[in-house]
């Protein structure tokens, strides 16, 4: 995006131009290409593989089973059944018996959310890893879900898969089986509870014996303690079917509150709208038939009966309704019969309450008999005797207990729950991520990719003239580009041949007066044609009267200005270069000569020209120095002796070429530019800004100063790839005479 007489307008970059923004920004592009391709791999061969083993569930809905499926109801239903069974798998009770189950097997050194491998972690925080390691995604149109473990041990994966789907279907029986799976869960927690106080008897006993108690008992008394213990343990036994059977009137009487509540609502739920409208129906009915027996018009009984026999027909159509919503909705066939067989039960349960009740009061009896005689034990035993009672007491209810656990178990693998495993989960034999081809594959792309991004980026910035479509975009005359000038490539080049030449000649090389030491090559090409677009810039009268200048110092003036003198000298015109900065000159040291004697001296002593004129040892050129530095050269520049000076040069040579400072630092280039056929701008590409480009030309047009042209200097064809075709006949050029110089070095040898 430029501007163009102080209006911005937009630009978008030719096709060769994209190639010319990469091809500079190629190391940028080489870099990053590196830098982020290395950084990806190197993160990718480090990356923890991560597995991934799955497991399919079926759900069934047991309460829906045989109801239309078709069902729109039904339909919401099942997605809501599956979104529930997605949620209780995902739940922590769940994941605490999965937990429980890696926990004690074979295989928990393995598993690294078990107990011997993060012992550093409390249960909570392993049941929470464990949960993070499970997502659920549903089959759609299905009723099945699938499992996914990820974690980075491929047996892992598939083991703990494994075990969740078989501990959901556990889970699943368990809430599905009533009062036998009440009982089951309420005989496991007590289990535990006499497996931790049998060991402490244990371990009770233990120590009472090493610290050298009674280690062998009395035969009688051995045989006192045996019985006690029995004993003890037939009440403890009573005691568990007694809380058995409470457990099981808990739950038949929630069961019993909630098949009532469930008929009502699955009924109110469905049939709901439907039958609201039938309701609303019968009522505006009922309304109409209240009016007609108010008014009591003629034929108003045969109406009334057409109206009642409608009502009728509605109300048959909502009992209707209510009976078939009541099927859909699976609360029972019968649901008197349902709730008598639930109260049955319930009364079942209440009368062996009572009878361990009884039981229990004569079992204590006889316990309260053996505890007076263990009393009368010599005080010696008493302790030992009390330990191993105990002893023998919980071992004996906890082996009745485990027996009972495992009735129960055995009743409880005979039923069927709600999920069924479809497949098991297999151990994968290689990762889901990382893609080790495809994200190096993606790190190499958004390397290149970045790389050129920043190449664009920094072209979108660079704010800075660089090519020849820059310059064009100002409207300004364009007269030509010259390459860089690389010294040390030059004297590598004319190496066997500078012993030849004089030490002026070597300071020319050093000045870059390369149209004078290599008239031949592509940048001495580049300055004729120059000269050649000067002439004509006004095809009736070619400017004679030059100055020489630039926006902002180092762009290259002076060493384009001494080059264009000796291009123009080199044509047969008379040449005079005049070193016009009169704050920091160079133009004497690019020719070798001294700079006392010059422009000051004229304008200040009253000096001839030919006084100040020097002679130099190229045809046709003169050179006038600076001479003394004044204290006021922009006066010097304004005054008119400058324009006597001026019209003095013009009557001894044909042209006339003013080196000037830059046009923004100073003014002394504007006011001379007045003074002259015109102005020719120097521009170094890469290095002036388009907004100092701008302000330059602002500066001379404000003046209304004859801009000549425009040279491009210092540009560099190699960097510049996407210009390459403007420069090509440069190359030609210099190839056609360098082929003729080795012709001709053949033909010497």
């Amino acid at each position: 995006m430029f501007e163009d007489d102080n209006n911005q307008e937009n630009y978008s970059f030719p096709w060769k131009e994209y190639f010319s923004i990469i091809y500079r920004g190629r190391w940028w592009i080489l870099l990053t290409f590196i830098t982020i391709s290395s950084l990806s791999t190197y993160y990718t061969l480090r990356m923890t593989p991560v597995f991934q083993a799955e497991t399919t569930i079926e759900i069934k809905d047991k309460d829906n089973m045989f109801s239309d499926m078709s069902s729109p109801f039904n339909l919401k239903r099942s997605d809501r059944v599956i979104a529930n069974n997605s949620e209780l798998i995902k739940s922590r009770t769940v994941a605490k018996m999965v937990m429980d189950e890696v926990d004690k097997s074979e295989f928990a050194e393995h598993i690294s959310v078990s107990k011997e491998v993060r012992k550093d972690l409390n249960e909570n925080s392993r049941i929470q890893m464990l949960r993070r390691k499970l997502s659920i995604k549903p089959i759609k149109n299905t009723d099945i879900l699938r499992l996914i473990i990820t974690s980075s041990s491929p047996f892992e994966v598939s083991f703990l898969a494994n075990t969740y789907a078989e501990q959901f279907e556990l889970y699943s029986k368990l809430s599905n089986l009533g009062e036998v799976g009440a009982v089951t869960n309420f005989l496991k927690d007590q289990l535990d509870v006499i497996k931790k106080r049998l060991k402490l008897s244990e371990e009770a006993l233990e120590l009472y014996q090493k610290e050298g108690g009674i280690v062998v008992l009395e035969a009688e008394t051995q045989l006192l303690i045996e019985n006690s213990a029995k004993s003890e343990a037939k009440l403890n036994e009573i005691e568990l079917n007694y809380q058995s059977a409470n457990q099981k009137i808990l739950f038949l009487k929630k069961e019993l509150d909630e098949k009532s509540k469930r008929i009502v609502e699955d009924i109110s739920r469905n049939a709901t709208p439907e039958i609201e409208k039938l309701k609303i129906k019968v009522g505006e009915l009922n309304a109409k038939k209240l009016n007609i027996e108010l008014e009591k018009s003629a034929g108003y009984k045969r109406i009334l009966k057409n109206l009642q026999k409608q009502i009728d027909n509605l109300e048959a159509k909502i009992t209707e309704k209510a009976k078939y919503f009541a099927n859909s909705a699976q609360a029972s066939a019968n649901p008197v019969e349902d709730k008598s067989d639930i109260m049955r039960k319930i009364l079942e349960a209440q009368a062996e309450q009572i009878g361990l009740k009884a039981q229990a009061k004569k079992v204590q009896e006889t316990i309260n008999n053996y505890n007076k005689k263990i009393a009368m034990l010599p005080e010696t035993a008493t302790e030992f005797a009390r330990l191993k009672r105990k002893y023998e007491i919980d071992e004996k209810t906890y082996i009745m207990m485990e027996n009972k656990y495992n009735e129960y178990k055995i009743a409880l693998a005979g039923q069927v729950g709600n999920a069924r495993i479809v497949d098991k989960a297999i151990t994968p034999k290689s990762p889901i991520r990382p893609d080790k081809p495809l994200y190096i594959t993606i790190g190499l792309g958004v390397g290149l990719g970045l790389g050129v991004f920043i190449s664009f980026l920094l072209a979108f910035f660079d704010n800075s003239i660089k090519t020849i479509e820059d310059i064009e975009r100002f409207k300004i005359n364009f007269l030509g580009a010259v390459p860089t000038i690389n010294i040390k490539d030059m004297k590598k080049k004319m190496r066997k041949k500078m012993d030849d030449l004089t030490d002026s000649e070597k300071t020319k090389i050093n000045s870059k007066l390369i149209s004078h030491f290599s008239p031949k090559s592509p940048i001495s090409e580049a300055y004729r044609t120059i000269r050649t677009n000067i002439y004509f810039s006004s095809v009736d009268s070619p400017p004679s009267v030059i100055v020489v200048s630039s926006s902002v110092p180092k762009e290259g003036k002076s060493t384009t200005s001494s080059n264009l003198a000796v291009t123009i000298a080199q044509s047969g015109k008379k040449v005079v270069l005049i070193d016009a900065d009169l704050r920091r000159p160079v133009v004497h040291k690019n020719f070798n000569i001294l700079r006392e004697i010059g422009v000051t001296d004229f304008l200040i002593k009253n000096s001839s020209v030919r006084d100040i004129s020097k002679m130099t040892d190229i045809e046709n050129l003169s050179i006038i120095t600076c001479g003394d530095i004044p204290p006021n050269p922009s006066e010097l520049i304004a005054s008119a002796k400058m324009d006597k000076f001026i019209e003095e040069l013009k009557k001894e040579y044909d042209v006339i070429i003013f080196d000037t400072p830059p046009v923004i630092t100073v003014t002394d280039a504007v006011v001379l530019s007045r003074k002259t056929d015109g102005i020719v701008l120097v521009v170094s590409s890469g290095t002036v800004g388009k907004e100092e480009v701008r302000r330059s030309q602002d500066l001379l047009r404000s003046v209304d100063a004859n801009i000549i042209g425009v040279i491009l200097n210092n540009l560099d064809i190699k960097k510049l790839y996407g210009n390459y075709y403007y420069y090509y006949h440069y190359y030609q050029y210099y190839y056609y005479y360098g082929a003729d110089k080795k012709k001709k070095r053949r033909g010497r040898a």
